[in-house]
């Protein structure tokens, strides 16, 4: 029991189902995993802006429909 009391003040949680260790997290900890989570969504939006910009550029607007006629 003691142990156990120790674990949990340095942070470690032990399962008595499995018997694994996990570590919490601290609140610091947390907010820096949040601001990379939110700096990686970022930069994955503005790669995905950039690259619809990038087609829209090579796509011209003025280019006349394909019109197929059937003989």
């Amino acid at each position: 029991m003691k142990q156990a009391q120790r674990d949990c003040r340095r942070g470690l949680l032990t399962s008595p189902v499995s018997g694994t260790t996990t570590i919490k997290m601290t609140r610091t900890e947390l907010i820096i995993q949040l601001l990379k989570v939110a700096i990686g969504l970022a930069f994955g939006a503005y790669f995905v802006w950039w690259s619809l910009q990038v087609l829209d550029r090579l796509t011209p607007a003025y280019d006349a429909p394909t019109v197929v006629r059937a003989s």
